[in-house]
């Protein structure tokens, strides 16, 4: 997580010093860049069929079928 952490710090640096954004609007559109880009690099790298994530993905006999 010190990636996405450090990227986003860059990025707020970089909006701050726009004049074109107003600072009262940074905070949102770090929230927004950051859940989405940590979404992405969560599904990214999520290995499906690992143990873990059988839990969260039912199986068909759960389902009766």
């Amino acid at each position: 997580m010190l990636v996405p952490v450090s990227v986003l710090w860059l990025i707020g640096n970089a909006l701050k010093r726009t004049p074109k954004v107003p600072d009262r609007l940074i905070p949102y559109v770090l929230g927004i860049m950051g859940v989405a880009g940590c979404s992405v690099w969560g599904c990214a790298t999520r290995n499906v069929f690992s143990e873990r994530s059988a839990v969260f993905l039912p199986s068909c006999n759960s389902w009766g079928v």
